[in-house]
């Protein structure tokens, strides 16, 4: 996540200094660094590295009682950053404007009007891994998954439908999302992993996102 260097005034304007970051989004990395390039199981390790950085971020936020409500906006490099706090809100904040986010990441009970939680951000992130691993939005699960299942571990396919879940009640959270056996070999993967594959021509490409 962004780190908050210092707060000041500057023509009668409140100003926030952050830390610089330096990436390409998601979905730039996802269509020039991994598809095509990375089939089958290593996507998948690939992927578990990336959504521990992504989870931890969420757990952190969690424990602070900070719901994200768009956890679609990420930044990869060697490593996932969480930016662009824009809609984060308090979870117990009342009468607040929660803001819209990516719709195409909303939870179920965000698109019902409800008020979200920490579930809803589970929702998101489940939605960002599902169409990074079969290139599709989650909305098309049940035909995705009944075409592409042999090109994904169980466990993986177990995730999902945790994380998933329409009722926010039964998704896992951050901390237990991390503990589920899809993760078991994250570790050991993470060492052969070069990620992203060509850092130099990486670097390269993410400059032209660096704020």
């Amino acid at each position: 996540m962004p780190r908050l260097k210092g707060i000041f005034v500057l023509n009668n304007q409140y100003c926030i200094a952050m830390k610089r970051m330096v990436g390409v989004p998601i979905s730039i990395f996802v269509e020039e660094f991994v598809h095509g390039k990375e089939e089958g199981g290593h996507l998948e390790k690939l992927m578990q590295h990336l959504s521990t950085d992504i989870l931890s971020a969420l757990s952190y936020l969690h424990t602070r009682n900070i719901v994200h409500l768009d956890p679609g906006n990420l930044l990869v490099s060697d490593h996932v950053s969480l930016v662009d706090f824009g809609c984060a809100r308090f979870v117990d904040a009342a009468d607040l404007d929660w803001g819209d986010g990516d719709r195409s990441y909303s939870a179920p009970e965000r698109i019902a009007g409800k008020q979200p939680s920490a579930k809803s951000d589970i929702w998101s992130f489940g939605a960002v891994l599902f169409e990074v691993c079969f290139g599709v939005a989650p909305h098309r699960m049940l035909t995705t998954l009944t075409m592409n299942a042999e090109l994904r571990s169980p466990a993986l396919l177990s995730f999902l439908n945790e994380v998933l879940a329409l009722e926010a009640a039964r998704r896992p959270s951050a901390e237990e999302c991390l503990q589920h056996q899809w993760f078991e070999a994250s570790s050991k993967a993470c060492d052969q992993l070069r990620v992203p594959h060509e850092r130099r021509e990486f670097k390269s490409r993410s400059a032209s996102f660096e704020g």
